[in-house]
């Protein structure tokens, strides 16, 4: 089962812990290719660069564990050793005094998803999107720019959730809007008929009524 990444700090919890372990060449070849990767499709070659780079990050994150007074950092460490529960249980605590966080929100979403409760992942991942908070957004990806793309990754995520769920065409229309908002990508727009335009207009409607009805309250 594919499973999602983990954030903190505005890059990826498996970046995070691996540049810890990374010299400097090694630290401009990840960035360096990252840079030449085209976001909407870079998903599937970032999980391979990625995971070279990981070896190790075990310990690392065990040592986080160990030391770190940081709740966020020991939730994203237990998420990364595959303690999906164990990051729930932390982060819902430390929602308690940072209800609207974004990193907590998110990782939230993660660790409910790779356990296979899409449904819960889904509530997350909307209410980060209800917060409607561009400069909150992109705290998640603090170091890869605009607000729009930012918010595209997160409905990426959602489009993830969807398709889990088995809702294929709301996952369908989550990630064209996601290709949208990160790269500008009409492509599949500009290949619809006025007709599917309009039909995909209205389920995005709906999509976006049903994620305002999906979000936590604070």
């Amino acid at each position: 089962m594919k499973k999602l990444h983990y954030h903190r700090g505005g890059m990826g919890a498996e970046y995070y812990l691996a540049e810890l372990n990374m010299d400097d060449e090694a630290r401009k070849s990840y960035i360096e290719k990252t840079d030449e990767l085209r976001w909407a499709t870079a998903y599937d070659e970032l999980d391979k660069l990625e995971t070279r780079l990981l070896k190790g990050t075990k310990e690392r994150a065990q040592n986080i564990i160990k030391t770190s007074k940081n709740k966020l950092d020991i939730g994203v460490a237990y998420g990364i050793l595959g303690k999906h529960e164990k990051v729930i249980e932390i982060l819902k605590k430390y929602m308690k005094t940072n209800p609207t966080e974004i990193d907590v929100l998110y990782n939230i979403g993660v660790a409910y998803f790779n356990l296979g409760e899409y449904q819960k992942a889904l509530r997350y991942f909307a209410t980060i999107i209800s917060l409607d908070d561009q400069e909150k957004i992109t705290e998640i990806y603090g170091g890869w720019g605009r607000g729009d793309f930012d918010r595209g990754s997160v409905f990426n995520r959602i489009a993830s959730a969807y398709e889990k769920l088995g809702e294929h065409n709301k996952a369908e229309a989550c990630s064209i809007y996601a290709d949208i908002l990160i790269s500008s990508l009409f492509v599949k727009l500009e290949q619809m008929s006025p007709s599917e335009k309009k039909a995909y207009q209205e389920l995005l409607d709906i999509i976006f009524k049903e994620l305002s009805s999906l979000t936590l309250p604070f």
